[in-house]
């Protein structure tokens, strides 16, 4: 059994899970922080991968990085999480975590990071994916992302070798938030 069947075995319990966590009042290490500074640096387009501790989903999301959201303005992302697609404010997620970076996409330009982030405010409010199966009307967070991008470059007709490298990593398992950072041949760091 592969780990996408038995994820999708535990799905029915991933609502609960997604909302237990042992933090009992500590503070994130990123509450307060200023992001007054990021404003120059992010794009449209660009991810934002974090990072909580001391929830019940981390043990089952290999890796360290456990969520992952898009860029839309130097203020605002598009994230989805148990609530479903969601546009929020970057700095409330950032201090509602306890660590996070900045990727950028290294297979498009400005204009490609431009459509991928406009991919993703057309399907907010859509339902959260707790079957993590693909192609359902409905996005788990590093799903949604990679949705985005694919679309994104194949309606663009360039980067043929991003599109079947895209198009693999779309496969029959699981996204991980983690695969992005593995994965140095399509994301660059921008700000840890």
């Amino acid at each position: 059994m592969n780990y996408a069947d038995r994820y999708i075995l535990i799905s029915p319990f991933a609502r609960v899970f997604n909302k237990i966590n042992w933090r009992f009042g500590r503070e994130y290490e990123c509450s307060g922080h200023n992001s007054e500074n990021l404003h120059d640096i992010l794009k449209p387009g660009m991810i934002l991968l974090s990072h909580k501790k001391y929830e019940l989903t981390n043990v089952f999301i290999k890796g360290y990085w456990t969520h992952t959201s898009i860029i839309i303005s130097d203020e605002e992302l598009v994230e989805a999480t148990g609530n479903g697609v969601e546009k929020k404010l970057i700095e409330e997620v950032i201090s509602n975590t306890d660590d996070y970076i900045f990727l950028k996409p290294l297979f498009c330009n400005e204009n490609g990071m431009q459509k991928a982030s406009n991919f993703v405010v057309d399907v907010v409010g859509y339902p959260y994916n707790f079957s993590f199966r693909q192609y359902t009307r409905s996005f788990y967070c590093s799903e949604l992302i990679y949705w985005a991008y694919f679309r994104s470059i194949k309606l663009n007709g360039d980067n043929n070798n991003y599109y079947k490298i895209i198009r693999e990593f779309l496969g029959e398992d699981i996204i991980m938030p983690q695969h992005f950072i593995e994965s140095e041949d399509l994301w660059e760091v921008v700000k840890n």
